[in-house]
């Protein structure tokens, strides 16, 4: 059988370097359609590559917001489950007092 060992500083560092990943995926998310938007309406505009540029900014749109909503549940799912094992090793130690 496996040894059940966990580290709560390691998990705890991991739930912040992927809530810092998730944080800069909605920063990176939010500059891009800033900039696709400058484009579009200003470089672009009345070009029919517009349109294209649109569609693949969609696409990479989707994908980072994607990204970052797997990142969100990996995190939360790790943190819930640091949560709920430190709160079953205090209950197994307190029956034992």
């Amino acid at each position: 059988m496996a040894d059940m060992n966990y580290d709560r500083g390691t998990l705890e560092t991991l739930i912040d370097q992927l809530h810092t990943h998730e944080s800069t995926l909605g920063v990176e998310v939010d500059n891009l359609k800033i900039v696709a938007g400058k484009l579009i309406n200003v470089v672009w505009e009345g070009n029919s590559s517009a349109g294209d540029f649109q569609a693949a900014h969609d696409n990479w749109i989707n994908e980072f917001s994607d990204t970052r909503d797997k990142l969100a549940k990996m995190r939360s799912a790790i943190d819930d489950a640091l949560i709920n094992a430190f709160a079953a090793d205090k209950k197994v130690s307190d029956s034992f007092r």
